[in-house]
């Protein structure tokens, strides 16, 4: 039988993690519903990086939103397009999920038309026109947002997920090509389990580049709107269940944590940016069932220690690959090209194809045979390694090396914590910590529901859900980088690392 509300609330409360942020931290997770309330809908027609081609109005300037910031409703009782004003904000209402002719028009992005939110407008402007550049999100304003309605009460807030084995076929089985079954793996090593997924929004994602990705186009920073982060975990299924009498909360066996990959690869496939970052749960800091994460600044990736990290990079083979061009040019491109010359060789069997697939990553992996995977990727290393406005070489300035890495809050030394609300749970670490808070809300209000919660993307091609950017798109932004981006496909992300470790590859 299905999972009951009541039985995916215990589930969800069972394994809350606690989250450890850095003492310099800006931001916190807030609630979806808050930061759509505070944003506007645009959209690029065609998807470009060209305020030309955004918004309405047009061909000349000012251009303006689809939907005005205050403008978004949630709520299926507000589909006014723009009649009415229920909430009485002095903004009239749309709701996302309005449906015309059969279509969504504020939730389908596709090949012509491409949506966006903007939360806190640009660096430079919040208007587009003539003299507008458009070129960074702004980062002070979203701060100062995050003490205004209606993103201060909703802060600290997360969203879970729930699923059974038996219930993400679709899933399992868009994993499957060329004789590659990767659902047939995990179900082979858990029969039934519960999956269940963590998600958090924080309205800004900072990222400092190191010098060698400043390849022509990419600029020197990261930084976009809307930055999605999650954890996932993997309970095993017990034979008597926890809500049964006599039944227990099982310890999980793996847990997953997201991490936006680095390097100059990234670049120029985009498709492998999202990572996640597969451990035991017997290597893993936590009290009970309750993991400790180490959230970077600014980043927002999440780690399973304390303190700083070098950026994650994409890795083949346990090459870096996305590292070709962050360290000695010539012996990783060396190293990178000779594993890669070894894997076409050798690519015989189902395992270490997953192995393969999984690590150049989910969409460019299984869109074709492998002689072009393996030639593309040594084609992308040549061409950023051949210079591109970049440099490859070392970076030894400290200042500068500080600023590159990943940091989480050093041991002993944390900012925030945001724990379970349970009352009667502690951390056993919170005299470290400048302040530690609850998760905000009940957590029947937290639990997923992708039918009525239009936010979401859509989990087969029909469904309605919004399937655009979360954050603002900037121009001169020839990578990708800095405009807002979609909600990552973390249960890919986490299956495929998951079936690496199960194919003795290291992640």
């Amino acid at each position: 039988m299905p999972l009951t509300e009541e039985e995916k609330k215990q589930l969800i409360e069972a394994y809350e993690p606690i989250l450890y942020f850095h003492p310099e931290e800006k931001f916190v997770p807030v609630r979806p519903e808050a930061y759509l309330q505070s944003a506007a809908l645009w959209h690029s027609q065609p998807p470009s990086h060209n305020k030309t081609d955004w918004g309405n109005g047009g061909p000349g300037f000012p251009r303006t939103p689809i939907i005005p910031k205050g403008g978004i409703s949630v709520n299926p009782a507000d589909d006014l397009e723009g009649s009415g004003d229920p909430d009485g904000d002095g903004v009239n209402e749309w709701y996302l999920g309005h449906e015309e002719d059969g279509t969504f028009p504020y939730l389908i992005s596709n090949d012509e038309r491409e949506l966006w939110l903007d939360l806190a407008a640009w660096a430079d402007t919040d208007a587009v026109d003539d003299a507008s550049l458009n070129q960074e999100c702004n980062i002070e304003r979203a701060q100062a947002m995050m003490g205004e309605e209606p993103l201060n009460s909703g802060k600290d807030w997360y969203y879970a997920e729930v699923q059974e084995l038996n219930g993400i076929e679709d899933l399992l089985a868009s994993l499957r090509k060329d004789g590659v079954d990767l659902g047939q793996l995990i179900r082979e090593q858990f029969g039934e389990a519960w999956f269940i997924w963590y998600y958090f929004l924080y309205p800004i994602h900072e990222e400092n580049f190191r010098r060698c990705e400043e390849v022509v186009g990419a600029g020197n920073h990261g930084n976009y709107e809307g930055d999605w982060s999650a954890v996932g975990i993997i309970v095993r299924k017990p034979l008597t269940l926890p809500w049964e009498p006599g039944g227990t909360f099982p310890s999980p066996e793996w847990i997953g944590y997201s991490v936006r990959l680095r390097g100059v690869i990234e670049n120029f496939l985009p498709t492998i940016r999202q990572g996640m970052l597969v451990r035991p749960w017997s290597d893993v800091r936590k009290l009970g069932r309750h993991a400790k994460i180490y959230v970077a600044e600014g980043s927002h990736n999440n780690y399973s220690i304390p303190g700083d990290k070098n950026p994650p990079a994409v890795a083949l083979g346990g090459i870096p690959i996305g590292d070709a061009t962050c360290e000695t040019t010539e012996e990783v491109d060396s190293a990178v090209r000779d594993k890669l010359a070894e894997l076409e060789d050798t690519l015989d069997t189902v395992r270490d194809v997953v192995v393969t697939l999984a690590k150049v990553g989910v969409g460019f992996a299984i869109g074709g045979p492998l002689g072009a995977i393996v030639g593309g990727i040594a084609g992308l290393i040549e061409a950023a390694s051949s210079g591109g406005g970049g440099s490859s070489e070392p970076v030894d300035d400290a200042v500068e090396t500080e600023m590159e890495r990943d940091h989480a809050a050093t041991e002993g030394s944390y900012g925030l914590v945001l724990k379970p609300a349970d009352p009667a749970f502690s951390i056993d670490d919170a005299a470290d910590a400048t302040e530690v808070r609850p998760w905000a809300g009940d957590i029947q209000n937290r639990i997923v529901n992708r039918e009525t919660q239009v936010w979401w993307p859509p989990t087969s091609g029909n469904d309605p859900g919004y399937k655009g950017r979360w954050g603002v798109m900037v121009q001169e932004d020839t990578f990708d980088r800095r405009s807002g981006q979609e909600f990552p496909d973390f249960r890919r992300a986490f299956l495929l690392d998951l079936a690496l470790h199960f194919s003795g590859s290291d992640s």
